[in-house]
């Protein structure tokens, strides 16, 4: 007991000669605090820095060049965008734009003015010409002061009224190019009738130019000493437009919105100055958001497009991957050795004989071979020896290891009525995912495409007006520019859709060449078949697009043709599972939910990209143009296309309408 006791003392000795030797004094233990207080301070410096790495590789991913922005939206910084982003209307602003509007509906111009039998006397339409501009002129000063307005019916001084005149038809078409899809039928009547006032013998009797430049951000800062503002950094945070993300939490949304928040006012507080002030800062960084929201929403149908013509379609993935290997699509004549010679039971192991049928895929190589048919068991012993039916017996019982599932075999069809039903089935298969078009097979088309070649047809396509939407706000000040810079007059012809105002627009098309170019190259460096497919025609101020409005409504209406399309099909998933009745009349029509997408799709990819929709090759087939004629061309014709019931039953009323 003594030894015990002594052997305790001196081990509880031990213990707090270590800890003294480790921890001399409080300072020592102050000091040993302190360095694991920095080590968790380097391990948390540690983590923001990777979070701020991530975030800037976030930043620079969504950036990259490869993310299909145009080339001089990617290569310019804020700076330049701002030139062409429109300034947000104000609450004043918005009142004079009602104006317009209720001036515009009312006066009917353009259908009086241009009018078939007004053409043919010059001088019967230049007269309504200046009594037309100088009503809606009156009225809309009479609207805002009656005094004012009588004065000016009686004297006809519009000079005086220019400042405020000016103001009312800047203000309509910022609104327009902020919101391309407004002001659908007034803009043009607006447009045309400002085209008419910019004449120089209409501008001489008004006193006055009608066409003010557009109030843009960059002109708003660049005369108010701000823009410094545009080369900060944080505008990107304080102009991104956060939208629903299923890969995010509601909690990272919500820090999402704080930062951009957080941004905005840091911004405002920075750069606001005795002649910007905070709200002119936050203004201008909302215009900038108003920008990213209509591309983010004109480019998603666009998009979504693209990803379903991969996801179906694709030659490069059909050819070597995963569609292969189901049976379907392997074609009949793809199958070798389907049947043993004769006289080879022997060699084929008695009656079951080894089946050596195997699959290859377009390029030759073996895909997957078919197990022996004596691996299904026999029980006639003079055949299989017990014990190698024994041994398939054991090979077949369940192991503890999970067993995989065997891939799929090739059977052989006992008779030839099966093998042919099998064989119709496989086609009709290949025919669904076909894109091949033909302009002999009746269908209208104009064009005659591989299955490969159509499919980078309409990639090629879709990827071209994706070029163009984001490019929009810059076309847009390009194409007023054009029209209403009185320069080029125009002529009003009969194109084969009535009177148009036919007219030269260098300026918009040269920036569309533009854009094509850039494409091209793009697509040749993507190596979609080494070459852009199709023409590159550009029609602008012809007979096919008369004039550069025109241009402008015709791709303003992309979004219009794919997001119905888009919506249809994904409104298909949601009542297919949750109305059986639906489900029913889908599985019975078109097989399966899968083959209904598939069936709407494909037809889709080959006819709205077949060159169809004129009564001549030069009017449509593949041109730049051309291209959007057969989409349309193909809206046309959707009542009549078997999938149309499920359209309705989705609440489609049409691709110019809205789903009920």
């Amino acid at each position: 007991d003594d030894l015990d006791t002594a052997a305790a003392a001196a081990a509880a000795k031990l213990e707090d000669d270590d800890d003294d030797d480790d921890f001399e004094n409080d300072d020592d233990v102050e000091m040993a605090d302190a360095a694991d207080q920095n080590d968790d301070d380097d391990a948390q410096n540690a983590q923001n820095d990777d979070d701020a790495q991530n975030d800037d590789d976030d930043k620079a991913k969504e950036e990259d060049p490869s993310s299909g922005l145009p080339r001089w939206l990617r290569k310019k910084t804020f700076l330049e965008r701002a030139k062409y982003i429109p300034l947000r209307l104000s609450y004043q602003e918005r009142k004079m734009l009602r104006l317009v509007e209720a001036a515009i509906k009312c006066a009917g111009y353009v259908d009086r003015v241009d009018a078939a039998a007004v053409v043919a006397k010059p001088a019967r339409r230049r007269q309504l010409q200046l009594q037309g501009i100088a009503g809606v002129l009156t009225g809309l000063v009479t609207a805002i002061e009656p005094d004012r307005g009588a004065r000016l019916a009686e004297e006809r001084e519009f000079s005086r009224e220019a400042k405020f005149l000016k103001r009312c038809f800047e203000v309509a078409r910022r609104y327009k190019i902020l919101n391309p899809e407004r002001m659908r039928t007034e803009y043009g009547q607006l447009v045309y009738l400002l085209q008419d006032a910019m004449m120089a013998d209409v501008k001489e009797a008004l006193g006055f130019s009608v066409a003010a430049p557009v109030r843009t951000v960059f002109a708003v800062l660049r005369d108010r000493n701000g823009l410094a503002l545009l080369e900060d950094p944080l505008v990107y945070d304080a102009t991104r437009e956060i939208l629903p993300d299923p890969t995010k939490s509601r909690a990272q949304i919500q820090n999402m919105i704080k930062r951009k928040e957080r941004a905005v006012k840091t911004l405002a507080r920075n750069y606001a100055n005795e002649r910007l002030s905070s709200d002119d800062v936050e203004l201008c960084l909302c215009s900038i958001c108003d920008n990213e929201s209509y591309l983010n929403s004109a480019r998603l149908p666009i998009d979504q497009t693209l990803d379903l013509l991969r996801k179906y379609f694709d030659p490069t993935i059909r050819a070597g991957g995963a569609a292969a290997e189901n049976d379907d699509d392997i074609d009949e004549d793809d199958v070798v050795g389907d049947e043993p010679a004769d006289g080879d039971e022997e060699e084929n192991y008695g009656g079951h004989g080894l089946a050596t049928t195997t699959r290859k895929d377009d390029a030759g190589d073996v895909l997957l071979s078919a197990r022996s048919r004596s691996d299904r068991g026999c029980d006639d012993d003079d055949c299989c020896p017990p014990a190698a039916a024994a041994a398939r017996q054991a090979a077949a019982a369940p192991t503890t290891r999970k067993q995989q599932p065997q891939r799929p075999r090739v059977h052989r069809y006992p008779d030839a009525g099966a093998a042919a039903k099998q064989k119709k089935r496989q086609k009709r298969r290949k025919e669904a995912y076909s894109l091949a078009i033909s302009d002999a097979d009746g269908s209208g088309a104009r064009l005659s495409h591989s299955h490969a070649r159509q499919f980078r047809f309409a990639e090629q396509s879709l990827s071209l007006w994706r070029a163009v939407v984001d490019d929009m706000f810059r076309l847009w000040s390009l194409a007023e520019g054009d029209l209403l810079s009185g320069d080029a007059p125009y002529a009003l012809r009969d194109t084969g859709q009535g009177l148009q105002r036919v007219q030269a627009c260098p300026r918009t098309y040269a920036a569309t060449v533009s854009i094509l170019t850039d494409e091209r190259e793009r697509a040749t460096r993507r190596g979609q078949g080494g070459a852009w497919v199709g023409s590159s025609m550009v029609h602008m101020g012809d007979h096919n697009v008369p004039n550069a409005l025109t241009f402008l409504d015709k791709y303003a209406q992309v979004a219009r043709i794919l997001r119905p399309l888009v919506t249809v099909l994904d409104r298909t998933a949601k009542l297919y599972r949750a109305d059986d009745d639906v489900r029913a009349f889908v599985d019975r029509q078109f097989g399966s939910l899968d083959q209904y997408d598939v069936t709407v799709l494909a037809d889709f990819f080959r006819h709205a990209f077949d060159g169809s929709g004129a009564d001549n090759f030069y009017d449509a087939g593949s041109c730049v143009d051309g291209r959007l004629t057969s989409a349309w061309n193909w809206c046309s014709q959707i009542a009549h296309k078997p999938y149309y019931v499920v359209f309705k039953l989705c609440g489609f009323n049409g691709f110019d309408g809205e789903f009920a």
